[in-house]
């Protein structure tokens, strides 16, 4: 299965499901609620948040949600989060 994945150079695309799975399950309910869009762009995750307090939030743990994320997918895979 590996190896068909590297074939087709599906890594990058799994690894973006993967993510969006996980802010939609494992962040936790208000997260999800409040996203307006969620997308992935070369190594740099885009959030888009509703609600101007969690906004606030989200971008004074931009380090620690990397961090969760990449843990998440098992390799350093992000390396920028922008949230708007």
């Amino acid at each position: 299965m590996n190896q068909l994945v590297d074939d087709y150079k599906l890594k990058d695309k799994l690894s973006e499901q993967k993510l969006s799975v996980f802010w939609n399950t494992k962040m936790g309910a208000m997260f999800p609620k409040y996203t307006t869009r969620f997308f992935v762009n070369k190594k740099t995750v885009f959030i888009n948040i509703s609600s101007a307090s969690l906004r606030q939030e989200l971008t004074m743990q931009k380090e620690g949600l990397i961090a969760r994320c990449n843990e998440e997918l098992g390799e350093e895979f992000i390396e920028r989060i922008v949230i708007r």
